[in-house]
């Protein structure tokens, strides 16, 4: 152990003690500025950059949600095949109206040309079989459109079903 003069030894304990005091004066100052910084900040909410521009959700786009309609569309109609398949009109025509729900929003034919030609064409006669008379012309334009089915052949089909006696079933 090294020995010291008392002198030398008083310095450095007022020497650490002036640190400790320096310390205790800059953690208070910071915990000041800290707490009213704190109370600004909640009270402020943030304002978003407009030179960055929205870089939010991108659900909020009209590409997103015509991409979801679209996809929504297709679901539905490969349900509608599939219950007509399995002989449930009634829910066929549920998912099909849920098609041209979908539709309305994005405007354009089937995603996939996967089905069909007939297959198509029986979802449009179960369509117009089981809709109320008279049918509504702009949701045949719309079926049609979205099935891809020439006007010819769509009139056709009506013309055959209105013939048939099929379209009076309760």
């Amino acid at each position: 152990m090294v020995l010291q003069a008392p002198a030398q030894q008083h310095s450095q304990r007022q020497g650490a003690a002036v640190w400790l005091a320096i310390a205790a004066l800059v953690a208070a100052a910071g915990y000041r500025w800290v707490s009213q910084n704190s109370s600004k900040q909640a009270a402020v909410p943030p304002q978003p950059d407009p030179d960055v521009g929205q870089l939010g959700d991108p659900s909020d786009t009209k590409e997103y949600q015509k991409a979801l309609a679209r996809t929504r569309q297709a679901v539905s109609v490969h349900k509608a095949l599939g219950f007509m398949t399995a002989g449930t009109p009634a829910r066929a025509m549920v998912e099909l109206k849920r098609a041209l729900n979908e539709n309305a929003i994005v405007r354009e034919p089937l995603l996939n040309a996967r089905y069909e030609k007939k297959q198509l064409q029986d979802l449009y006669r179960l369509h117009v079989q089981n809709s109320e008379m008279p049918l509504q012309f702009s949701t045949l334009l719309q079926l049609r459109e979205m099935l891809a089915l020439p006007d010819n052949e769509a009139e056709a089909l009506e013309a055959e079903v209105m013939n048939s006696g099929v379209q009076f079933s309760i």
